[in-house]
């Protein structure tokens, strides 16, 4: 097949996905990947990877400070600045529309979601949907300007999720992560999906030698929904005798977040260092020093780390919600609870006192990824979806 490629994501677990995707449909299918000037390109590079790139210009009009009395204008400028981007959207379809592609895969934009690129493109199209748009919160605000305020908080939220739905609508199939998202994406955008899991690479992520430390890991963006408040609290009710340092492993995120945790951290006389994205051999050495993979994420639709702890044979304690309870097996790999600061630092103290189940845990999930979780069989499906999509639109 000849497939198209569309995105316009940061740097993240989405980004990790489609560069598996890339890597192995590569292999059987030409791939020309089409992102704008705002993707996150140098983070899981896709460009050697790929029959041609192409890169759209695109960027976001200047926003007024807080004190500026203009900053009234700001809600002006978003609206304008969707306009702007669903014209690049537009510009792209007709890019891909003009070419004989066989298939055209798109998955999110990071300022609206789905791309607008749905609405022009003729071809047929699978989209992927990592999450649903399921809260449109206005992200820069615009000061306290009474009835201009209380209108943009209507107005903009309400556009941009008629947008996003009108996207969605116009794609011939929608794929998800999760039986979770599946629900989530059936209840906002009223339309079916197939649920095509993600996968580990587990030539990146297995187990080695390592020594194992008294060190938990929590991976993610520094975002308040990324939990990592919540693991620092729980590690704060463990004994000082066995309470383990934290290492937060992150991509993205916001400096006054980390300010936040490290304040928190030093509150409870917990050892806290963070890093920064890094090579792949570094984020393994950090799995398998690990002796326990915190996962607190709210809601996570999928969640890729579980599986790489998991395939590098460190067990997981992790909140019983969002896609956690389709990947960890309570018990067997990892212990799900609820989200309890009390009953997840009784998890912790389990593992971290019972080397034995431990041993157990981690010999049972390696065995676990490698039959049920692999890429291979993840790209398989994949494959075949699009495959028929475009032999049968």
């Amino acid at each position: 097949m000849k497939i198209a490629l569309v995105h316009n994501l940061p740097a993240g677990g989405a980004k990790v996905v489609l560069n598996e995707w890339v890597k192995r449909l590569s292999k059987n299918h030409l791939i020309d990947e089409y992102c704008l000037s705002t993707s996150e390109t140098s983070f899981y590079d896709t460009r050697k990877l790929v029959n041609s790139f192409h890169i759209f210009k695109y960027k976001k009009l200047i926003r007024f400070p807080p004190e500026n009395k203009l900053q009234y204008l700001n809600f002006i400028f978003q609206f304008i600045d969707i306009f702007r981007l669903n014209s690049v959207y537009k510009n792209i379809a007709n890019h891909i529309n003009a070419k004989d592609y066989d298939i055209v895969l798109v998955t999110h934009d990071r300022f609206l979601q789905s791309p607008s690129c749905l609405r022009w493109l003729v071809k047929p199209t699978v989209y992927y949907v990592h999450e649903p748009q399921v809260s449109y919160e206005i992200r820069e605000g615009i000061g306290n300007y009474g009835m201009i305020n209380s209108m943009f908080n209507f107005l903009f939220p309400g556009y941009t999720k008629w947008v996003d739905r009108i996207n969605t609508k116009n794609a011939d199939c929608v794929l998800v992560n999760s039986i979770n998202t599946q629900k989530n994406v059936e209840k906002q955008y009223k339309r079916n999906a197939t649920v095509c899991y993600h996968g580990v690479d587990t030539t990146n992520f297995y187990r080695t030698t390592e020594k194992k430390e008294n060190l938990i890991l929590s991976i993610g963006a520094l975002d308040p929904v990324k939990g990592h408040n919540f693991v620092i609290e729980a590690i704060a009710k463990l004994d000082n005798k066995i309470r383990p340092a934290l290492k937060i492993f992150y991509d993205r995120g916001s400096e006054n977040y980390k300010v936040d945790l490290i304040t928190l951290a030093k509150k409870h006389n917990i050892e806290l260092s963070f890093f920064y994205q890094g090579k792949i051999d570094e984020l393994l050495s950090f799995y398998n020093k690990a002796v326990i993979v915190a996962c607190a994420q709210i809601n996570e639709p999928f969640g890729l780390v579980p599986l790489e702890a998991m395939s590098c044979g460190t067990p997981v304690v992790a909140v019983n919600e969002g896609g956690f309870k389709e990947t960890i097996i309570n018990g067997k790999t990892g212990i799900l609870v609820e989200r309890d600061v009390d009953k997840f630092a009784e998890a912790i103290k389990y593992l971290l006192t019972n080397e034995k189940t431990r041993a157990e845990y981690s010999q049972y999930s390696y065995s676990y990824i490698r039959d049920r979780w692999s890429w291979d069989i993840a790209i398989t499906k994949l494959e075949r979806i699009l495959e028929n999509i475009a032999k049968n639109r």
